[in-house]
């Protein structure tokens, strides 16, 4: 598993579902190669998540 990968696996398996349980519906992730956001776009597409996003 390459960094990124585990960077999306973690934010995907780890942080959203606590964040989800928690009720909490704002949080911020930066999100620093394009790629990783790609993958994470993806997740939150797939899972029918409601997002936001800024680049640039």
């Amino acid at each position: 598993m390459s960094i990124s990968q585990s960077c999306v696996w973690c934010v995907s398996s780890q942080v959203f579902p606590q964040h989800s349980k928690a009720g909490i519906q704002q949080t911020l992730i930066f999100i620093p190669s394009y790629f990783d956001f790609v993958r994470l776009r993806n997740y939150f597409k797939r899972e029918g998540i409601n997002v936001l996003q800024v680049s640039e």
